[in-house]
């Protein structure tokens, strides 16, 4: 289930709102401020970013392991000062990258977007079939370096933690999070700049009200209803051979026991990353 979830290239559509939703913890809004490449980089983190991510997803125990160790040393360096205050953080709180209940939210937010992308643009699951997602997304939690203990119990419960941070005062949006915010729904390129409206559109619509309020998110439920019918046309209309991810591909061939490597699914998703995000694109 896990598979059949996180394989979908349109599940890219999900990745805005789950960027905010991150954003706006302010232990997430200020050390991206204070230690990311991601204004000067963007393709790069992002190309980065997600090879850990699809590794963690789809590699061999191996690669797995090795990518988590590789973000959990990178977090452990990150740690700074909140310069402003921010939802119940006042100024001078110090933050690290490796706390906890931060890390918990970060890893909800990827497994409760793609969830929601799924439906926007493929299906619905049923709550059998959300369960199964989540209960391989807990080995996907251990890689991030949270405890069973720690973790939701279930589906119903992941919901519940969701609304309660949606309300709560942990998250709000500061000014390092509006500012990233706007930075990512600037087109790189000016031809870009419908489909980047389009988007946001999109990314308002499944955002909790609260928050694409504090955003400042433009939405109307006419324009979303047509970006949401729009996207699942562009799915329908595209291959099946280019609507997965190339990690997911090579992770098939590996299991048949043939060469892994998905160099047609790798040549349409970088291209289709350089044209939306090119490099020096800060």
């Amino acid at each position: 289930m896990a598979w059949e979830i996180d394989r979908e290239i349109i599940l890219l559509a999900g990745g805005g709102r789950a960027t905010l939703l991150q954003l706006a913890h302010p232990f997430v809004a200020y050390a991206i401020e204070q230690h990311s490449v991601t204004k000067s980089d963007l393709a790069g983190r992002f190309q980065r970013t997600f090879a850990n991510i699809h590794a963690m997803a789809f590699g061999d125990l191996e690669s797995a392991i090795r990518s988590a160790r590789r973000v959990w040393s990178i977090h452990s360096r990150v740690h700074g000062e909140i310069t402003d205050d921010a939802g119940r953080f006042p100024k001078g709180s110090r933050y690290e990258a490796l706390d906890a209940d931060a890390i918990i939210w970060v890893w909800s937010t990827l497994v409760d977007s793609a969830v929601v992308a799924f439906e926007l643009a493929v299906r619905t699951p049923d709550r059998h079939e959300k369960e199964r997602y989540y209960d391989k997304s807990r080995l996907f939690a251990f890689l991030f370096g949270i405890r069973s203990e720690d973790l939701p119990a279930d589906w119903s419960e992941l919901e519940r933690y969701n609304r309660e941070m949606w309300a709560s005062d942990t998250l709000a949006v500061s000014r390092p999070a509006a500012e990233m915010a706007r930075f990512l729904l600037t087109p790189r390129r000016p031809w870009l700049r419908a489909l980047i409206d389009e988007y946001e559109v999109l990314t308002a619509g499944i955002m909790p009200r609260r928050l694409r309020e504090e955003y400042g998110l433009a939405y109307s439920p006419h324009r979303f209803r047509r970006a949401t019918n729009r996207l699942r046309m562009i799915r329908r209309m595209t291959p099946r051979r280019l609507r997965y991810i190339p990690s997911y591909t090579e992770a098939q061939r590996r299991l048949q026991g043939m060469d892994a490597r998905d160099r047609v699914g790798e040549f349409f998703y970088q291209g289709m990353m350089k044209l939306l995000l090119p490099p020096g694109s800060g």
